[in-house]
């Protein structure tokens, strides 16, 4: 048994994760079930928490715990939870910088699923105060290389910060962005934000 995550893409195939005994590994379907010979299986030391297609066809693999990059071969450690962005055929993106967070009460968890903006910004949120040594408190916006945006103020536009868990977020047409979670904005307790 173990822990399963699944993505459907706009052409009907199928991305499975199956986390277990502490390793995970991503394939892919064809919309009929079979094995998809145009992706290679991905490895990881530590569990997924969640798959995202963009919409470019390149893949946001969200990992928790401490993981490795393929273990069984040349392993790529990293000390947190974090995010990684695959190519259409299964390949790590190395242009893609992965992000690293810095914990909150001694922890990093990566609970919302990640989500993309109009312009391909990439929305992570959960527990955290820092990404790539920027100060951001468990929201961010990612650019497209996966550096922080530093035109998205996130919680620190906020009087007194966010403290709490982000743990959903939402883009609507106007580009609102909504966060829920376990919230706890001064004053106000738990609540949704926009």
């Amino acid at each position: 048994s173990g822990d399963w995550v699944a993505a459907v893409q706009p052409d009907g195939k199928l991305l499975i994760s199956s986390s277990s005994d502490g390793a995970a590994f991503v394939v892919r379907l064809t919309a009929s079930g079979a094995s998809d010979p145009s992706f290679t299986p991905v490895g990881f030391s530590q569990g997924i928490r969640h798959l995202a297609v963009l919409p470019n066809g390149k893949i946001i693999v969200v990992v928790w715990g401490n993981v490795s990059e393929n273990p069984i071969a040349s392993a790529i450690s990293t000390p947190n939870p974090t995010v990684f962005r695959l190519h259409a055929n299964g390949q790590v993106d190395q242009s893609f910088l992965r992000p690293s967070f810095s914990p909150s009460l001694g922890l990093v968890s990566l609970f919302a699923a990640p989500v993309t903006d109009s312009a391909g910004r990439l929305y992570v949120g959960g527990r955290f105060t820092a990404v790539n040594g920027t100060g951001r408190v468990n929201i961010v916006r990612l650019l497209v290389d996966g550096n922080v945006d530093e035109s998205f103020a996130g919680s620190t536009s906020i009087p007194g910060g966010l403290a709490g868990v982000v743990r959903g977020i939402g883009i609507q047409s106007q580009s609102n962005v909504v966060v829920v979670g376990d919230l706890r904005v001064p004053s106000t307790g738990p609540t949704l934000l926009r």
